[in-house]
């Protein structure tokens, strides 16, 4: 039997270990040019085309409630491993897609060691480069297979389909 828990800023325990999710979006600030990777993300992105009510706007609302949320989880003391899984993540050796290009900032948003400090794993996704990194204490990865391209193949030749995070030996 498979037990699947949804998060949206919700937290769970498992075995006790505190799995906090989010979706967390993005508020478009990566980079500091915020209003050219609005504009930029609403010309590339499908998402904003294609998915009804999707909008820069309603983005950042959804990660300002993501970010709220999980500062005000974080604050709280845990005596047990912490683990944050959202799909997007400030990786802090992000490697952007196109240098300089504005839409990059659509795929993170950048996290201060007040999140990573109280959290033992950090787990993400929405970039299509793996990440594995210690910072403030915490593990970051990021292990995406990344889009199917012509010719069969995933476009990250870094993903590591038997990656196997252990949870217990992080508190």
């Amino acid at each position: 039997k498979i037990h699947v828990h949804f998060l949206e800023n919700e937290t769970f325990t498992i075995g006790g270990v505190q799995f906090l999710g989010a979706t967390f979006w993005t508020d478009f600030e990566l980079i500091g040019v915020r209003d050219q990777s609005i504009e930029a993300a609403k010309r590339l992105m499908a998402d904003y085309r294609m998915i009804s009510g999707c909008t820069p706007e309603r983005t950042i609302e959804r990660h300002q409630e993501s970010r709220s949320w999980l500062a005000n989880e974080l604050a709280k003391p845990v005596s047990a491993a912490r683990v944050v899984v959202n799909t997007i993540t400030q990786a802090l050796g992000l490697e952007l897609t196109v240098e300089g290009e504005p839409a990059n900032a659509a795929f993170g948003s950048a996290l201060g060691p007040e999140f990573l400090a109280q959290t033992h794993l950090w787990i993400h996704g929405h970039t299509h480069t793996s990440f594995d990194y210690q910072e403030c204490g915490c593990r970051v990865v990021c292990n995406p297979r990344g889009y199917l391209r012509r010719g069969g193949y995933f476009e990250n030749a870094n993903f590591n389909q038997g990656l196997l995070l252990s949870v217990d030996a992080l508190a």
